[in-house]
């Protein structure tokens, strides 16, 4: 979902500011990229969305900056140190959701509260799973957003196992 009628001031990142960018692809796949933002633009208009928000930025190691429209299913984190994803242990899962490897998952939601900078970030959408289990559950049970297919099927069968 892109943003829409966000001014770019409103999003909590900064121009120079570096972050671990973790995003949902158009086409449902979660990746994550070290980046350093240049420019946040207003776009007056993409396909049948109006009033969105263009990010600039370079990625580490790279010269040439690229762009993308700000999306709800992103987060900008302040760190150095990355968070391991789905694909970083071998499973790559394109449900759209934001798929994090953890053991201490009280420990991730703290971390993501306290680093995320984006606040247009849809946390309901977040999953976890350990490194020797795949069973995806939802990170944050009380923002979940039932109307996202995936995560309304991890929270019928995590509320009929109880």
């Amino acid at each position: 979902m892109y943003l829409q009628k966000v001014k770019p001031e409103e999003t909590g990142l900064k121009i120079g500011g570096s972050y671990w960018m973790y995003s949902v692809s158009d086409m449902g796949a979660f990746f994550k990229q070290q980046i350093k933002v240049t420019e946040i633009r207003e776009k007056q208009e993409f396909a049948q969305y109006k009033n969105l928000l263009y990010l600039i930025y370079i990625e580490k190691g790279k010269r040439k900056s690229a762009g993308m429209l700000l999306k709800s299913s992103m987060l900008f984190l302040e760190s150095e140190v990355p968070l391991p994803i789905d694909s970083d242990h071998g499973s790559f899962s394109i449900n759209a959701c934001m798929n994090f490897v953890t053991e201490n998952p009280e420990e991730l939601k703290q971390f993501i509260k306290e680093k995320n900078r984006f606040k247009q970030s849809r946390l309901g959408i977040i999953t976890y799973s350990t490194a020797n289990s795949h069973e995806l559950k939802v990170l944050f049970p009380e923002l979940a957003d039932l109307s996202h297919a995936v995560i309304s099927r991890i929270m019928e069968k995590e509320n009929n196992e109880v």
